[in-house]
């Protein structure tokens, strides 16, 4: 019964991710067509295309949103009201799908004996959960945190996070190795470690300790206010050590998921045996 939900809350999920797929590659066409009316060039400057970048994506934005554009903006919308229109018009179905399926698989994590665990999270909630066992699938199959952590990107190679490895870094045997889905990851982040962090510091949460107390570490990795090019990064590093924080906030909920998930199947775990780092 339980590996059949955990199935079925996988199905659903890959279906949420082709709804995902299709409206990221319509707004991204529309936005592309937008940046060539607002006079986009590739051999521009950085900055410059950016700026572009930026404009376009506020211009189509505020068009779906029936919002007043800028006033410099308003002859690029007159030109491109009916592309964005259009665009509308085919979000619509796919925003309905993806809701529905949404629907879906919180009503199945509802299912699930873990869920009187995970409800009383903030920051959690039913689709988060649903995200980490789609992704990881069956929790009760993983001997230990170790192998979930690595399962959803959250381990460490060589002492750092995967996520500040880059294409160049590791062989390809190396990545094979690590078992790195950049895909899974940002599932992860977006569904799970984005909702956590806000709500568990609005709530004064369990893991908003965790976060604090990780993120007191700046001191001792001097090396992160620095970029790879060696020149001081802006803010100092701050948003590095967010990102260190908050990725250890994720590793002690999945420690907590990964203990209760084992205990409503009557094993007997401790639930501190792995620390997150």
């Amino acid at each position: 019964m339980l590996t059949d939900t955990v199935d079925a809350i996988a199905e659903a999920a890959i279906d949420r991710r082709f709804c995902i797929g299709l409206i990221n590659k319509q707004m991204n066409a529309t936005r592309a067509l937008v940046r060539r009316a607002c006079g986009f060039e590739w051999d521009a400057e950085e900055s410059a295309r950016e700026a572009v970048n930026t404009r376009a994506a506020h211009i189509v934005a505020a068009g779906l949103a029936d919002k007043e554009q800028k006033p410099e903006d308003e002859p690029v919308m007159v030109r491109m009201a009916t592309n964005i229109e259009l665009l509308r018009s085919t979000l619509v179905p796919l925003e309905a799908r993806r809701e529905l399926v949404e629907k879906e698989m919180k009503r199945l994590t509802k299912t699930l004996p873990v869920y009187a665990w995970a409800k009383d999270i903030k920051g959690l909630g039913e689709l988060g959960l649903a995200v980490i066992v789609a992704e990881a699938g069956n929790i009760s199959g993983y001997p230990n945190i170790r192998h979930l952590w690595k399962r959803l990107g959250l381990a460490p190679c060589e002492g750092k996070a995967m996520s500040n490895w880059h294409g160049a870094d590791l062989t390809s045997d190396e990545w094979t190795q690590c078992g790195y889905s950049c895909r899974r990851r940002a599932e992860i982040f977006a569904c799970v470690q984005e909702s956590l962090f806000r709500h568990q510091v609005h709530c004064n949460g369990p893991y908003k300790a965790v976060y604090d107390k990780r993120a007191h570490t700046e001191a001792a990795r001097p090396e992160w206010t620095l970029g790879r090019d060696g020149k001081a990064l802006k803010g100092n590093g701050k948003g590095h050590y967010h990102d260190d924080a908050s990725r250890i906030m994720v590793k002690t909920l999945l420690k907590d998921l990964w203990v209760e998930w084992h205990r409503c199947e009557g094993r007997k775990l401790v639930a501190d045996r792995w620390a997150a780092e």
